[in-house]
């Protein structure tokens, strides 16, 4: 249903017109709320736990070369090493990650770029309360997070100091034209990132040799595999394109969604997902199985779920106004299901000013979505 014709008294769950089910046979699965029919472009869970054993094998085989202290800026290393070396594997990095493929269209990742900025404002909303606090209901990707301190300190200035260095990617990746191609900031940018997640990986991974606890990668996974990247970039491309139809009423154009999939495809890459794994590489109808299969592989939310969502939420502001606020925002994004699975606090007048939040964001599309919010008000 509609977000702003919903009844609201009512447990709710969105549901997208352009992704309601067209069926064509295939058994259909509920999860959370939402409806899905199965279909041959979904991925069974046994093979995807394969993916959890698959970190980024050319990055982290580079840091075992370079061995970078924690103070050290791993790309200006890789650079520094290139250019001493041409043999080696920094040298052969570089040249690898510089190198596009066929498949690259630099005027459709342009007009990716555009599409995010223009809707910036409302694609802040769905990443904040969808796409992490949502993701969060994954414990084996929580689990990482939660044991390399990153979006769970103590101290929210540090929560929110992480979650700009998150929107630092995104504008170095979109704020310029170009800026995604070899060697520009965007491009730069994201081999930062690569290289952050591998150190994250490898620190995980030793921690047992020097009387942590042991990673246990059979239960577990490799931190951030293949599975990880892929519904992390979901999370970005896809999910972000779901929230923004749910609020703004309607999808957004087929062209700037193309687009749009066109640049996530790409960071992917630069970020070390396999590409015959991205799920941005052949259109909607793929992101939308992967995210689904995934959903179901993963998303079984515990004690640790519901309390680095709750700390997430109060990071921008800690009184419990603003939490109750941010929980009916993602209630509303999400669904009450999966609100209920994360324990987050139910409140009518708290879910319609979310509505009414919302409604405000929503530029040229407001007086039609107004009359519907009015007859539910």
């Amino acid at each position: 249903m509609s977000l702003y014709s919903a009844d609201l008294t009512r447990p709710y769950c969105p549901v997208l017109d352009s992704r309601r089910i067209r069926s064509s046979g295939g058994p259909v699965i509920r999860k959370f709320g939402q409806d899905f029919e199965w279909s041959e472009l979904h991925t069974e869970s046994s093979a995807l736990e394969p993916l959890r054993q698959v970190g980024d094998p050319e990055m982290d085989a580079l840091l075992e070369e370079l061995q970078p202290r924690p103070s050290d800026d791993v790309y200006s290393l890789i650079v520094s090493k290139a250019a001493e070396d041409s043999e080696s594997a920094a040298a052969r990095f570089l040249a690898e990650a510089g190198t596009v493929p066929e498949w690259v269209d630099w005027e459709l990742i342009e007009r990716g770029a555009l599409t995010f900025v223009r809707l910036l404002p409302l694609a802040s909303v769905v990443l904040f309360n969808a796409s992490l606090v949502g993701g969060f209901s994954a414990p084996k990707i929580t689990k990482v997070l939660d044991a390399s301190g990153y979006l769970t300190a103590e101290q929210p200035r540090a929560v929110m100091r992480r979650l700009f260095e998150t929107g630092r990617l995104l504008i170095d990746c979109c704020a310029e034209q170009g800026a995604l191609r070899p060697g520009r900031e965007g491009w730069r940018s994201a081999v930062r990132v690569r290289a952050l997640h591998a150190r994250v990986r490898r620190r995980l991974l030793l921690r047992g040799a020097s009387g942590g606890e042991a990673w246990d990668c059979a239960r577990d996974g490799v931190p951030i595999n293949q599975e990880d990247q892929a519904v992390t970039l979901l999370a970005f491309s896809y999910n972000v394109l779901a929230g923004l139809e749910l609020i703004r009423g309607g999808p957004v154009p087929e062209e700037e969604e193309r687009a749009y999939l066109h640049l996530w495809r790409w960071v992917g890459r630069l970020l070390g997902l396999r590409d015959e794994l991205n799920p941005c590489r052949a259109g909607m109808p793929l992101a939308k199985a992967t995210l689904e299969s995934i959903v179901l592989h993963l998303l079984h939310p515990d004690a640790l779920s519901v309390r680095v969502a709750h700390h997430l939420l109060r990071a921008p502001r800690s009184s419990d106004a603003a939490f109750e606020r941010s929980a009916s925002m993602t209630r509303l994004l999400v669904g009450d299901e999966l609100g209920d699975a994360l324990e987050l606090p139910w409140s009518l007048p708290g879910r319609r000013r979310a509505r009414w939040a919302l409604l405000r964001r929503c530029g040229t599309q407001a007086p039609v979505l107004f009359r519907q919010a009015l007859e539910r008000t």
